[in-house]
């Protein structure tokens, strides 16, 4: 997928490296951050700051943890962010 920004002749940082596992690993890690301070019962505010393909929602989205999330990214990959 193009973004818009890649389009406009920015360069893409790495985003030929996101398929690695090294970007899940990260996600991963940092539910198991999240898993131990996170009340049960409070919804989390996620401002995701370089989010790339958005693997910390994705990896979000399998647990029971609650939260709304926004993506920020210089070359946004979804229209949501």
């Amino acid at each position: 997928m193009t973004s818009d920004a890649t389009r406009s002749g920015n360069r893409p940082f790495n985003c030929a490296d996101q398929l690695t596992t090294t970007w899940c690993e990260r996600a991963d890690l940092c539910l198991e951050l999240l898993g131990g301070i996170v009340p049960a019962g409070v919804e989390l505010r996620i401002a995701d700051i370089g989010c790339g393909d958005r693997k910390l929602r994705e990896a979000l989205a399998g647990t029971d943890i609650r939260f709304s999330y926004a993506g920020y990214d210089l070359l946004p990959q979804s229209a949501e962010v």
